[in-house]
């Protein structure tokens, strides 16, 4: 058995199971505490979408990063 890139698929992996864990998280806080959502001011709110939103986007970047990483160490 190979286990060659193992840790790219690692790094993937865990970055794949953050991701859908903030995004399970978020949609669970959207749909059954849209009360204490709302109760938040305008500026926590935002501070709160946003933040998740740049945390999606930078596990993401990680993502790409070591699919980059798979290529070059394959050619």
């Amino acid at each position: 058995m190979k286990r060659k890139n193992m840790d790219t698929k690692a790094v993937k992996m865990v970055s794949l199971v953050i991701m859908t864990i903030l995004f399970l998280l978020l949609a669970y806080n959207i749909l059954f505490n849209a009360e204490v959502l709302l109760a938040l001011p305008a500026v926590g709110l935002v501070a709160y979408l946003l933040g998740t939103v740049f945390t999606e986007l930078g596990l993401y970047g990680v993502l790409e990063l070591m699919n980059s990483i798979e290529d070059a160490r394959e050619e």
